[in-house]
């Protein structure tokens, strides 16, 4: 079964402090499959930000397998001239969002730097999209979406 997976990146707290001078300029980027950066599909970077950032954009991933795609991949980068920096990471399971009414789900998720290293929490509204169906019902749906 093929659906499609809507995810709200609303905002991140609790960043780690990657810049030299200034403040950091993230953006967040999600995947299915983190194997090459071509999988993710990310956020607008927000200039300054800091420690503390709000997006509130949508991403929808057009091929979502449940059956075989079991981990959402999230990454928080600080956006530089050449090579940007990973500020943290998490692996969200999915059975957390396909075993709940309506396989819809708002949650808060640590991010950490290393395993066991937390470095943050960012807040992600995750749906699966049934197949046939042009949008799931996510809290608080943002205006801004992005069909990938």
């Amino acid at each position: 079964m093929t659906a499609k997976l809507q995810i709200t990146i609303h905002k991140a707290s609790g960043l780690e402090d990657v810049e030299r001078f200034g403040k950091n300029d993230p953006y967040a980027r999600v995947a299915l499959d983190a194997a090459t950066d071509a999988d993710f599909q990310r956020t607008r970077t927000i200039p300054n930000a800091g420690k503390n950032v709000s997006w509130e954009e949508t991403i929808i991933i057009a091929e979502f397998h449940p059956e075989t795609q079991h981990t959402l991949f999230v990454e928080v980068l600080d956006r530089e001239r050449h090579d940007d920096d990973l500020i943290a990471f998490t692996g969200i399971p999915l059975q957390q969002v396909l075993s709940t009414p309506g396989q819809s789900f708002r949650g808060r998720f640590d991010l950490f730097k290393h395993i066991g290293s937390k470095k943050g929490e960012i807040v992600l509204s995750i749906a699966v999209i049934p197949s046939g169906k042009t949008e799931a019902p996510l809290p608080a749906q943002p205006a801004h979406v992005r069909e990938v």
